[in-house]
């Protein structure tokens, strides 16, 4: 009886101070050079004690030419809540630099986390990028960008691939826009944000708007990815996701889908995390 009654002491004790976990965040830590400046990121975690986390590469929005890591310390408290180590990285937009600065930056912090697993206590063979509308266009590139392209000089050694993607509300196929006659298009993305991308650069929208494509770069080493979109999205058409999510499942790479009835472009008439956390769970939690 009193053996028993210590086994029920040691797990009270043991839910209280999981209870009593608090989320921390250290901010700007300084990840690499870009332009001639310091790139920053913020750590968030679950200061519960826990050894060898799963890293989250998490990345903003902003049509790439806005937006700051601050924007994703909300869904980055989300992840750490699942497990994750989560990093939010800042990237150059594109008032400062044009494409492909923006995907190498994004490479070049995953090179330097993977490089600093034993600094920041993370598994360096479970790295995962989560990003929202740009930031999850960038995610979908690092899932399926061969190793050696678009990489930076900082680590050479160490790979930028990562092993699973959460794209929420991101862009997967450029091309779909220039397609659109019998819908509106959507204006920030096919001629705004495309070209404050491409715009300026040596080889032209013609050649970046397939290249920087996600769905140019599907192959059967692509990362798992869950994609989420909702069907009232004027911003990025869910559509255009569709034929991503078949080429992946076509290479046998596991694609989950969330398509959100009335969901728009942050879709807030639906609680996402069961699906986040059921995939994350599945991918990098066994």
């Amino acid at each position: 009886m009193k053996v028993m009654s210590i086994f029920v002491l040691l797990l009270f004790f043991a839910s209280a101070a999981a209870c009593a976990a608090e989320i921390k965040t250290e901010k700007n830590v300084v990840y690499g050079q870009g332009g001639g400046h310091d790139l920053i990121m913020h750590i968030t975690e679950l200061d519960d004690g826990a050894d060898f986390k799963p890293a989250m590469v998490c990345i903003h929005g902003g049509g790439w030419a806005g937006g700051n890591p601050d924007a994703m310390l909300g869904m980055a408290e989300g992840m750490a809540k699942i497990g994750f180590k989560c990093f939010s990285i800042q990237y150059r937009l594109t008032g400062e630099a044009k494409w492909p600065a923006q995907i190498e930056d994004c490479k070049k912090a995953v090179r330097h986390i993977r490089a600093n697993a034993k600094k920041y206590n993370i598994n360096p063979n479970r790295i995962g990028a989560f990003g929202h509308s740009a930031g999850g266009h960038l995610c979908c590139m690092l899932g399926t960008l061969k190793p050696g392209e678009y990489e930076g000089a900082e680590h050479p050694a160490v790979s930028s691939q990562i092993q699973g993607v959460v794209n929420y509300c991101g862009p997967e196929d450029f091309s779909y826009y220039l397609t659109l006659t019998h819908l509106p298009p959507p204006i920030s993305i096919r001629d705004d944000a495309l070209g404050w991308l491409f715009d300026g650069t040596p080889e032209g929208r013609d050649y970046w708007i397939p290249e920087a494509s996600p769905i140019t770069h599907v192959s059967r080493a692509s990362a798992p990815h869950l994609l989420i979109h909702g069907t009232t999205d004027d911003l990025v058409w869910y559509q255009q996701a569709e034929p991503y999510r078949d080429k992946l499942r076509a290479c046998g790479v596991r694609c989950d889908w969330l398509l959100v009835e009335g969901g728009w472009h942050i879709i807030d008439n639906y609680d996402i995390w069961p699906d986040i956390t059921k995939f994350c769970k599945e991918v990098f939690f066994k």
